[in-house]
């Protein structure tokens, strides 16, 4: 497989991505998958970087990138964009995603992307905003498929006092786990939420609330399948 090579996707003003392209010296168009992270995540985190060699290995054109509201640079360890992570909202992701989509092939990528053959694959929220695309009537079509690992199943987690007081104060303190910095989430994003989604993997720690409105709703019997003592990270080794 080839070095990954860097890309930079204008999307609009003061908003750019940046991100990786992997694929093997095979010339010519080929199946391609897009790879979305989650909530304080990045395009190196955890298992992405290994996922991309993989599929690269075997015959894909693999792209990950940074959503342009994570607050942080290729190769960077902690959020070093503070104002731009507190007013990273769904719709802003979507709309990331959508502009990659549509440069797949041309600016981003191009020459090895094989346009009948494309597929998301998202990650916590970023499987969140892979379903709402894959929804979308423009790209509804054009996706052959669409792979989600411990997807958010709801972006409304939480109650009425906690958002009354993230409302009255104008935002929110979030601690990332991984590297104890305590980061803004400014009410912008609370006041943007889209409707629920789809249940998240095994998670023992609140899988089981994550599924209840699905088999509410439901109209007919669903399964879950769980690969077993796997959490939402996937790893020990990396946290949120």
């Amino acid at each position: 497989m080839e070095n990954p090579k860097p890309f930079t996707l204008e999307v609009g003003q003061d908003r750019r991505l940046k991100g990786l392209v992997h694929s093997c010296s095979q010339p010519g168009p080929r199946p391609t998958v897009v790879i979305c992270h989650g909530f304080k995540g990045f395009m190196e985190w955890g298992f992405f970087p290994s996922l991309a060699e993989l599929l690269g290995d075997r015959g894909f054109t693999v792209v990950r990138f940074n959503f342009s509201g994570n607050g942080m640079q290729p190769g960077d360890e902690r959020v070093t964009d503070l104002a731009a992570f507190a007013t990273a909202t769904f719709s802003q992701d979507l709309e990331d995603l959508q502009a990659l989509l549509s440069a797949l092939g041309d600016s981003v990528a191009p020459g090895i992307v094989d346009h009948g053959k494309i597929g998301l694959f998202g990650h916590s929220r970023g499987g969140g905003t892979a379903i709402l695309a894959a929804a979308l009537t423009d790209w509804r079509d054009k996706l052959e498929a669409l792979v989600t690992w411990s997807a958010v199943s709801t972006f409304d987690r939480l109650d009425d006092v906690q958002k009354l007081a993230w409302r009255q104060k104008g935002s929110t303190p979030m601690v990332n786990a991984r590297t104890g910095q305590e980061l803004p989430l400014d009410r912008i994003v609370l006041d943007e939420q889209p409707r629920d989604l789809v249940f998240r993997g095994d998670d023992p720690a609140g899988v089981d609330n994550h599924l209840q409105p699905f088999h509410r709703a439901a109209d007919f019997e669903l399964q879950r399948f769980s690969p077993g003592g796997l959490c939402t990270r996937f790893t020990k080794r990396w946290r949120c």
